[in-house]
């Protein structure tokens, strides 16, 4: 396995997580859609085995082995928050951010061998960046929120 496969699971992966995230929003839908959002994860992670598989090593060296972890982690965990509090816009908002790692990948091949420095091979960089980018997509989404709940209150507005 090599990057030149990537763009098949990369599109298909992307298909399917567009095509779920859709269907989510149609309530009599939301199996297939949560079917779909599935079929993707495992198509996405698919990539990443057998690219650890023909490496011999965990992805994690390069730049464009790191954004392979993001665009993965960024959906499951969207799903799963949308699986536990029925966010369906944190479920769309996930594939979005996904789908910018995936171009950034497709589009600079030149990242698949530009080697990160050793501190950022670790295991853990890429749940921390993981979490810290839907942190901060939480806190944004707080802040429209308060601004709209203080817009219809007419407290500050």
């Amino acid at each position: 396995m090599s990057w030149s496969e990537f763009i098949y699971f990369a599109a298909g992966s992307l298909i399917l997580w567009y095509s779920g995230t859709l269907l989510l929003y149609r309530a009599k839908k939301a199996f297939w859609g949560n079917l779909l959002i599935v079929a993707g994860l495992i198509l996405f992670a698919s990539f990443i085995a057998l690219l650890w598989s023909s490496m011999d090593h965990p992805p994690l060296r390069t730049m464009g082995e790191t954004r392979l972890w993001y665009s993965l982690f960024i959906v499951l965990v969207g799903y799963v928050t949308y699986l536990r509090w029925r966010y369906k816009w944190l479920m769309a908002y996930s594939v979005v951010v996904s789908t910018v790692f995936v171009l950034v990948n497709l589009l600079k091949p030149e990242i698949h061998t530009a080697n990160l420095m050793p501190a950022l091979q670790s295991i853990w960089f890429v749940p921390h960046v993981t979490v810290y980018i839907l942190s901060y997509a939480m806190m944004g989404a707080a802040t429209i929120a308060a601004l709209i709940a203080c817009r219809f209150s007419n407290s500050i507005f």
